[in-house]
């Protein structure tokens, strides 16, 4: 082989494996560098992505406590007018003072923003309630002990303020329950047929109202009207003199809680 083309050889050996070693070397590093930055980039959004998630459940929270406490707000308005009327009811002049329209606009004025009430059937189907917010579903047991026809008045005096708070929050609000000791019983707005084996004396809004002495949430459970879940947050009912009269309570749908 002549002398040019080993220095052909040479040359190339000395030029390209240099070339193809930095090139080598240039992949690796490209490739370590890549994945440097995908770790570096996939750690700043998940960074992002918690802390925006962080912020929107703070937010969420927030916006439950709300709710929470304005539901315990209503309540306690709803229970302390109750009160005021049934300490009334033994005394009827008082009591027609305290039965007297408020000015609060009649009930038959307002309709409902979308379709509230319906009964969910066995195979799915919804079918609407027929509710009416100028008056309240009532019954008692014959042998009724408390003032009779007093006390129903004084339930019924109880619409104007029902109407005023479900108007407030028509979202939140259901149904507004109350029930005695005696087996007297109400429900807001009226409906046209409770079930008969319902009683609000063994539910458990009213039990631990009873038990708890303050105001109490109970878990989730089957609306008996709708069949739709619902939480329910209650109070009880104090005489003049501090005895347990009953309880009040607010049905707030599930979904309303938690959309």
């Amino acid at each position: 082989m002549r002398i040019r083309w080993k220095l052909l050889i040479l040359l190339l050996s000395l030029s390209l494996v240099p070339i193809l070693v930095i090139r080598w070397s240039d992949q690796r590093s490209m490739s370590k560098m890549g994945d440097d930055l995908a770790t570096i980039t996939r750690n700043v959004l998940i960074q992002k992505a918690s802390m925006e998630l962080r912020i929107l459940v703070e937010e969420h929270s927030r916006v439950l406590r709300r709710e929470r406490e304005l539901i315990e707000m209503a309540l306690r308005v709803q229970a302390s007018e109750l009160e005021k009327r049934f300490a009334s009811a033994h005394h009827p002049n008082s009591f027609r003072f305290i039965a007297k329209s408020n000015g609060t606009e009649p009930a038959a004025r307002t309709k409902p923003r979308r379709l509230k009430y319906f009964r969910v059937m066995g195979n799915g189907r919804y079918v609407p309630l027929n509710v009416s917010y100028e008056n309240l579903s009532y019954r008692s047991p014959p042998d009724i002990r408390f003032g009779g026809n007093e006390g129903k008045q004084a339930m019924s005096s109880m619409v104007p303020v029902y109407h005023s708070i479900v108007s407030e929050h028509p979202d939140l609000v259901f149904w507004q329950l109350t029930a005695l000791e005696d087996g007297a019983e109400s429900v807001y707005p009226k409906v046209g047929r409770i079930p008969m084996r319902y009683s609000s004396l063994h539910a458990n809004w009213y039990v631990q109202a009873q038990k708890e002495a303050g105001i109490v949430w109970t878990r989730p459970s089957r609306d008996p009207c709708t069949v739709r879940l619902v939480f329910t947050v209650a109070a009880p009912l104090n005489s003049s003199v501090g005895k347990f009269i009953g309880a009040t309570a607010i049905a707030v749908p599930v979904s309303a809680r938690l959309q």
